[in-house]
């Protein structure tokens, strides 16, 4: 630790009712009063599909598309709007934003895939 440090903690424990914990990078704590840490809490999401799975499902429809061709790709077993996204997302990353347009043909029950550039 550093002396602007050190002064910095004398300050502090210099005011009894300030309440404080200090978490060193070694893992060195400092504490004054009763606080306490609490544990980080791993972030869980719900998936509706498993992890993949979507993206696995368009990929041999996109694969050999060339400019000015369009394709439908079945909804399937998932929903039109997170497919829809994926595959513009997925378009975006493979040829660049504004490449390819997507619509949700819920006539047909697929989405519509025109790639433009």
């Amino acid at each position: 630790m550093n002396a602007l440090f050190n002064k910095a903690v004398v300050i502090l424990q210099a005011m009894p009712a300030v309440k404080f914990v200090i978490v060193l990078p070694d893992g060195t704590t400092i504490t004054q009063g009763d606080l306490q840490l609490e544990k980080a809490k791993q972030r869980t999401r719900n998936l509706k599909y498993p992890i993949g799975s979507v993206c696995q499902y368009y990929k041999p429809y996109v694969a050999d598309l060339q400019v000015g061709q369009m394709v439908e790709i079945p909804f399937d077993k998932f929903d039109p709007e997170p497919l829809r996204s994926g595959i513009a997302s997925y378009c975006s990353k493979l040829w660049g934003n504004g490449s390819a347009m997507t619509a949700i043909n819920r006539g047909k029950q697929c989405v519509e895939l025109l790639r433009i550039v």
